[in-house]
């Protein structure tokens, strides 16, 4: 349908992927870019693509938002993000990455409670390793700037001094 060729084009641009949680089966699921069910995991399997300890996140807020918990404001949490380190199994890489996860509850049981969570997993490692690079490299100017061997002026675009370390 349409809906899906939509959904599969947002998907594939922002290299987002999709899972959902069953609460009563205690099972994932991923789905492929047109949102239909790729391959279901129990707990055990899914867990083996993250870090321990960041499963235990991920559990940990798939179990807040399970429970119906109340944030800081006493609102119940609708959404939880998370930075967590993951393999991208999906994209045939075994390796861990950085992946923003974005869990929230799709549909409630008719009772109110969440019966099916979904996920969303971006990968944010390559903006991380720039990130790491822009800092390392401003770590650098600064300690060459601030530097007791060497005079330093620091010029605007039009020619104007803006800056000097003390040498200077």
């Amino acid at each position: 349908t349409k809906l899906n060729r939509r959904l599969a084009l947002i998907m594939e641009t922002s290299k987002v992927r999709i899972w959902t949680y069953d609460v009563k089966e205690h099972t994932f699921a991923w789905h492929n870019d047109n949102g239909q069910i790729a391959c279901t995991y129990t707990k055990e399997e899914f867990a083996q693509r993250y870090s321990d300890d960041d499963f235990d996140r991920l559990k940990e807020a798939l179990d807040r938002l399970i429970s119906q918990h109340k944030d800081a404001r006493g609102h119940e949490e609708e959404e939880i993000k998370l930075e967590l380190k993951a393999k991208d199994v999906e994209g045939g890489d075994n390796e861990l990455h950085d992946f923003i996860v974005v869990v929230s509850v799709l549909e409630r049981d008719k009772s109110g409670k969440p019966s099916l969570i979904i996920g969303t997993k971006k990968d944010v490692t390559e903006h991380h390793r720039i990130k790491q690079r822009e800092d390392e490299r401003t770590l650098r100017y600064w300690s060459i700037f601030y530097s007791q061997d060497t005079a330093i002026f620091y010029f605007n675009k039009d020619g104007y001094i803006q800056d000097a370390n003390l040498k200077a």
